[in-house]
């Protein structure tokens, strides 16, 4: 699925959501001037539950990805980038990048997009440092409601 942006007489194409999440990234932090900067874009899919079901059930039982599925399962509210690196028991965000970037890399391989699995947010915690929040997206959460 080929994604195209335009802003400002600017076009954008990407080709994964995670390759648009950078685009929008480097635009929100660009020192150029724009006049309405982009806030937020919504994605759909066509992928069905059947697919993200068996994606879930192909995991390894004891792996990371799907224990982030799981807590984020039982978190309908999400989770933040702390919460998710306590569980796991890693102490740092790049170690959370690297469990992130195998599940988006298994979704891959599945045929799938990591936007199909997982919603992430940016935003500020008290001190005004970044922090993400991770939750499943509502099709992802019905394909596994059932499954253990």
């Amino acid at each position: 699925m080929s994604i195209k942006i335009s802003k400002d007489g600017i076009t954008f194409e990407v080709d994964t959501a995670d390759e648009l999440e950078v685009v929008l990234r480097a635009l929100r932090h660009t020192t150029q001037a724009i006049s309405n900067p982009i806030t937020a874009i919504n994605l759909t899919s066509t992928v069905g539950a059947k697919s993200l079901s068996e994606f879930y059930q192909d995991m390894e039982q004891d792996s990371r990805q799907r224990r982030v599925i799981m807590a984020l399962r039982n978190r309908p509210e999400g989770m933040t980038d702390y919460e998710l690196r306590s569980l796991l028991g890693l102490e740092s965000g790049p170690a959370l990048g690297g469990v992130l970037g195998a599940l988006t890399k298994a979704a891959n391989k599945a045929g799938l997009s990591s936007s199909d699995i997982i919603e992430t947010r940016i935003g500020q915690d008290k001190s005004g440092f970044a922090t993400y929040l991770y939750r499943l997206t509502d099709k992802m959460r019905e394909a596994i409601e059932n499954v253990k």
